[in-house]
């Protein structure tokens, strides 16, 4: 089964697609309709965009 990353753009770092990477990114198992699954690591920005309202994306 194959992983995901999912990092932001233009971050303050440059993430490692890697479960160690230094922003602890958390890992969640995506299903799809047809019934695969899939890891996916979610990587947070290190500038607090997900907690700024009206932040970028």
């Amino acid at each position: 089964m194959a992983e995901i990353h999912v990092t932001p753009k233009d971050d303050l770092i440059t993430h490692e697609d890697s479960g160690f990477c230094v922003c602890g990114p958390r890992l969640d198992l995506i299903r799809h309709p047809s019934g695969a699954t899939k890891w996916a690591y979610i990587h947070p920005s290190l500038d607090n965009r997900e907690n700024q309202q009206g932040g970028r994306t």
